[in-house]
């Protein structure tokens, strides 16, 4: 969604939100089911501050760290 996510090169409606993200990541990591991962499409030259790719980042960092 442009309104999250406006570094990216083909914004969609309707994406989730960070909190969103990290919680799904850390059901996925806690299931069976993960077997990798792939983030794309993220645009650096679109996050003129780099405030973008920190909030992406704590997002899977968080998923991540509620991992058990």
């Amino acid at each position: 969604d442009n309104n999250v996510m406006p570094a990216v090169d083909y914004p969609m409606p309707g994406g989730i939100m960070f909190a969103e993200l990290t919680e799904l990541l850390r059901t996925i990591l806690v299931s069976s089911f993960a077997v990798g991962m792939d983030i794309t499409t993220f645009n650096p030259a679109l996050d003129l501050d780099g405030s973008i790719a920190q909030s992406l980042t704590e997002s899977i960092a968080e998923g991540f760290r509620g991992k058990h």
